[in-house]
């Protein structure tokens, strides 16, 4: 895998891309690569948010009274991050 350092980035850049890796949970590398991605070959699905998947499992388990195992969410949750 290639390696890409850009200097003289601007402190205002910076800090947008900061604020925008955080809003999607990414470190400021990730986000940059997925920026550089979706502006050469348009836009990539977007993120599932942990949050709301946790709130969707959660009314699941509470409608039909199910008992997850241990880690058994966070497989979950994992699986549908990297798919």
């Amino acid at each position: 895998m290639a390696t890409l350092t850009i200097h003289n980035v601007p402190d205002r850049l910076h800090a947008r891309l900061a604020a925008r890796a955080a809003a999607h949970r990414r470190s400021p590398d990730e986000e940059a690569l997925s920026v550089l991605d979706e502006a050469l070959t348009g836009p990539a699905a977007p993120s599932p948010d942990p949050d709301s998947i946790v709130a969707r499992l959660d009314a699941i388990r509470l409608r039909s009274n199910y008992r997850a195992a241990p880690g058994e969410i966070e497989a979950i949750i994992r699986e549908l991050r990297d798919r």
